[in-house]
């Protein structure tokens, strides 16, 4: 995709930027993940709280604006991607933001990170509406219009958004056994 002035170039650049960053504990070092699983609440107490801490304030006006880089940001690095309840409450919000955007990649990246936080507690996920709500989206979003017609000369199954939800699934399961 080539921008078509400065401000869409940078917007491709911050997307860029925003997913080369590793924002989330679960995006660390492997001895870290281990350890925010295993001790959740003395692991999480330095990351930011969107509600408590005035330095996320920007933040918080991106999140009134609808912004779909900001609901990224938050889900990312505040506690609302990382406390199983705020997910629940807040985190799914924004990732439902995303997907209205057609975010379909930085909803996998989301959720990849925030779904071993509920090793523990799989009814809280499964039982979620707004998590329910992002997947079905995401199974389909690979059959647009024109992806449809594309299909019919040259298929391609499973296309890039499934191929991704698959590779998650994979690594879940490679990486965060019981």
């Amino acid at each position: 995709m080539r921008a078509q002035n400065s401000e869409q170039a940078f917007s491709l650049w911050a997307w860029e930027m925003m997913n080369k960053l590793k924002l989330h504990q679960l995006d660390r070092s492997e001895s870290v993940c281990q350890y925010t699983i295993s001790n959740p609440t003395e692991s999480l107490s330095c990351v930011p709280n969107m509600e408590s801490d005035s330095f996320l304030e920007i933040l918080m006006k991106g999140i009134r604006e609808r912004q779909p880089i900001a609901s990224y940001v938050s889900v990312m690095m505040t506690l609302w991607g990382h406390s199983v309840p705020l997910i629940c409450v807040e985190g799914f919000s924004q990732l439902q933001i995303l997907q209205c955007y057609y975010k379909y990649e930085q909803v996998l990246i989301c959720l990849h990170h925030i779904i071993p936080l509920f090793l523990d507690c799989p009814d809280s996920l499964l039982k979620n509406d707004k998590f329910v709500s992002l997947i079905v989206p995401l199974i389909n979003a690979d059959r647009t219009y024109m992806k449809i017609a594309k299909n019919l000369i040259a298929p391609e199954f499973p296309g890039p958004v499934l191929r991704q939800f698959a590779n998650m699934i994979e690594s879940h399961l490679h990486h965060y056994k019981r």
